[in-house]
């Protein structure tokens, strides 16, 4: 029964995907400012939910433009660089000479394709509490707690099964190496073209959200 409830969630998700994908270039895009500044009002209009307006926490230019821009183009994750210290930043001086074209389909990419409907996903929130009847079904490497995704930082296999409440959950996992397109940079660049070597794949719940994650990167990258 978890896996029919997990699974009619998603497909529910996937629907207001499809619509953001229609209604991305003449509400959502049109409208980026005005959803933006709504993000504190108790009522929102209708089309919020087909908007990320969930970034916080990179600091401002004195106007909170920061936040604005993340959570609009996502630039900290589509528009990067790394900093003195090596570590990764968004990068808002090359994002400004961008054409309003690429600026769109940056957009596009961010609040469709990346983060579609994520105000949605966020109220979906599994129920959390003392899990009970821990069943680990698969881990690799044994050393790391059944519990936790792999992921970018931790490779291997996970699948293990639990009750909050009565309440069946699951989590699965997995991290391996491969030769793979990174298809999502055509919508954020258009024309970068780059193979990644390891591929990631997360389905389950999260300790926020269902979630169902797949990706591609290079170790380099982390």
């Amino acid at each position: 029964m978890m896996y029919i409830k997990f699974i009619l969630g998603q497909l529910k998700l996937f629907g207001m995907i499809i619509l953001s994908f229609f209604m991305f270039p003449f509400i959502t895009y049109p409208r980026r400012k005005e959803i933006w500044d709504m993000k504190d009002l108790p009522l929102k209009k209708w089309y919020w939910k087909f908007s990320d307006t969930s970034e916080t926490g990179f600091g401002n230019d004195e106007t909170d433009n920061y936040n604005y821009l993340n959570s609009t183009y996502g630039i900290y994750e589509l528009v990067k660089k790394r900093d003195a210290n090596g570590n990764w930043v968004g990068d808002y001086e090359r994002f400004a000479t961008f054409s309003k074209l690429r600026k769109w389909f940056i957009a596009y990419h961010w609040l469709v394709f990346r983060n579609g409907c994520w105000n949605y996903i966020m109220t979906q929130v599994p129920k959390q509490g003392v899990w009970e009847n821990v069943v680990c079904k698969a881990n690799y490497p044994e050393e790391i707690s059944c519990r936790e995704w792999r992921d970018k930082y931790i490779h291997g296999t996970q699948f293990v099964t639990w009750e909050v409440d009565g309440e069946k959950q699951f989590r699965y996992s997995f991290t391996r190496k491969t030769k793979w397109y990174n298809i999502q940079a055509i919508f954020a660049l258009i024309f970068t073209f780059k193979w990644h070597n390891m591929y990631n794949f997360m389905i389950g719940m999260s300790d926020d959200r269902y979630l169902l994650k797949t990706r591609t990167f290079n170790l380099e990258d982390n």
